[in-house]
């Protein structure tokens, strides 16, 4: 399906505004890239933003292509979510990501029954990789699972504070096909 025809579906879902849960997976070929038709975007979800009560968002097998502002944005339109997946099993060649570790922190901070988030994000290598600092010991989050996806992930021994400290009860994953260094910084993170 194009973005028009997701753009569409979602106009007409945000319209009915006791939704609690909204499942929506199109199925690719994981080996061919994704037309850029085919990419959500804050936009695209934009007429969902009216479910304020929405506890379960799960979009599958769609890239989406999100600032780091719009990440952030999500948290505030959905305090009540408890499970948001967004872009998971996507195919394998995807255009970096803009969204870091720190773009999470307003989930940890806004959606206290959030316990699983799915959303691809960088942790680049280098110290100084964050403008945020650690919260230690102040958050509630009660997120267990959380997945940067397909993204390539450098062990950034802040990055992997702040994680920890935001959501203290979660496991980092990385999905799909991914770097052995990848599998090895995300191994190391959850030993912070």
């Amino acid at each position: 399906p194009t973005a028009t025809y997701m753009h569409t579906l979602f106009s007409s879902t945000g319209k009915l505004s006791s939704i609690r849960s909204f499942t929506f997976y199109v199925y690719v070929d994981r080996e061919q890239p994704v037309p850029l038709e085919c990419q959500v975007n804050a936009s695209i979800l934009r007429p969902l933003f009216a479910l304020h009560q929405l506890e379960k968002l799960d979009i599958g097998h769609v890239p989406f292509t999100f600032s780091p502002t719009e990440v952030r944005h999500l948290a505030l339109v959905w305090p009540q979510i408890r499970i948001l997946q967004i872009g998971h099993d996507c195919p394998r060649k995807l255009p970096p990501t803009l969204v870091r570790a720190e773009d999470l922190l307003p989930f940890a901070e806004q959606c206290p029954n959030l316990e699983s988030l799915y959303l691809r994000f960088h942790i680049p290598r280098a110290s100084g990789c964050l403008d945020k600092r650690p919260l230690f010991g102040k958050s509630k989050s009660r997120v267990t699972s959380l997945s940067c996806g397909t993204s390539e992930v450098q062990f950034c021994a802040e990055a992997a504070a702040l994680l920890a400290s935001a959501f203290p009860l979660a496991r980092l994953y990385a999905h799909g096909e991914y770097s052995d260094e990848t599998g090895n910084a995300v191994a190391a993170m959850n030993n912070v």
